[in-house]
């Protein structure tokens, strides 16, 4: 199920729903439970798994990030 980021239309917090599409009508924020809420659209990332740059789980690691070791 994909993560999706929205805005708090009351309280301004910015939050983050793992959720259906479905189920997107029915998001309320986690900080004052209103239902007043706009999608929020941001960028994503894919992580891929090479030799030199994943500690076994396909995450980044610190020594592949620009500037760091190797």
């Amino acid at each position: 199920m994909p993560y999706y980021d929205f805005q708090c239309n009351v309280c301004d917090r910015a939050f983050e729903v793992k959720c259906s599409w479905k189920d997107l009508n029915k998001v309320t924020c986690p900080h004052c439970e209103s239902t007043s809420v706009k999608r929020r659209y941001t960028g994503f990332s894919v992580l891929r798994q090479s030799p030199d740059c994943a500690d076994g789980c396909g995450t980044y690691t610190p020594s592949c990030a620009p500037g760091g070791s190797t």
